[in-house]
């Protein structure tokens, strides 16, 4: 588009304006990351499990920060394949997931599962889809768990606190006050992200443990849900569900999402859910966790 003799195009994913290359409007760390330049303070290492490749990245110092517009800490992404399809390999894919989660939980013994995100707005709502299907095991007893041969149940707690525009709360609000009152050792985000390659909806799975910023991909940024602000370490989780259409060459402030957007949602849902459950709860046989939710 010209206009005073400006001009913006996209080359590779990359948007230029006037030969300046722009920071693009995405979730995902992965867009952001030069791998043809050596950035002092970050480190990334790649590897593959079967179809899935798995980058691992960490920020380590401020300046790598304020390159890469990430906060400090490890995003791991998972290219998997189309999540939405009916072949796709879920619960072999949420072992592999499972163990990255596990890497960044560390050995925390209780945590909050909260689901962000608007069930009313199909790509918004894989957040409370899969937090649905997560294991709540805080309200259970230590004679009930002993009695149901469930003893080494770690306590995991659900939340899908909505949005501002249904419950006229902040999520941080809801979910700072549930952290005061429950203290996890650990918080974990669901939430679906935006991409700026529309390659990635649907076949791109993000981990850290850096917090979140809901909304931020698609320039509507909440208030952020970080240790900084809710007091334990946050692990967020998402899956790119929308692209700005600006990022690939389209009229600007469009936000577009897959034909097959609702099986993507379920499947996808389904995917984090199990992952989560494996991940919380390592010690259960699979098959009795998996008939338990």
């Amino acid at each position: 588009n010209l206009k005073n003799g400006a001009y913006c195009r996209v080359i590779q994913g990359n948007i230029l304006k006037n030969g300046v290359k722009i920071m693009k409007r995405t979730d995902l760390a992965i867009e952001n990351l030069d791998f043809s330049s050596d950035i002092e303070g970050l480190a990334v290492s790649e590897t593959e499990i079967g179809d899935i490749k798995i980058t691992a990245a960490e920020i380590k110092s401020d300046s790598a920060a304020e390159r890469l517009g990430r906060a400090k800490g490890r995003y791991i992404t998972l290219e998997t394949g189309d999540i939405a399809s009916e072949l796709f390999p879920i619960s072999k894919t949420a072992e592999v997931l499972a163990k990255e989660l596990r890497s960044l939980m560390g050995e925390a013994e209780s945590a909050l599962v909260i689901g962000l995100g608007n069930t009313d707005i199909t790509p918004d709502a894989l957040g409370p889809m899969a937090a649905d299907r997560v294991l709540a095991t805080r309200h259970l007893s230590s004679e009930i768990k002993d009695k149901t041969g469930l003893s080494r149940l770690r306590s995991v707690s659900v939340l899908s606190p909505g949005v501002l525009g249904q419950t006229g709360m902040e999520s941080a609000e809801v979910i700072k006050a549930i952290c005061r009152e429950i203290e996890p050792d650990i918080v974990i985000a669901i939430d679906a992200l935006a991409a700026a390659d529309i390659e990635r909806l649907g076949k791109t799975v993000q981990l850290s443990d850096a917090g979140i910023s809901p909304g931020s991909g698609v320039g509507n940024r909440r208030r952020e849900l970080g240790e900084g602000t809710l007091g334990r370490r946050v692990i967020a989780i998402g899956i790119p569900t929308v692209a700005d259409s600006s990022c690939f060459g389209g009229s600007c402030g469009y936000i577009v999402t897959p034909r097959e957007i609702d099986m993507l949602i379920s499947r996808a849902g389904e995917l984090i859910s199990t992952a989560l459950n494996f991940a919380l709860q390592p010690e259960i046989d699979r098959d009795i966790l998996l008939s338990l939710v």
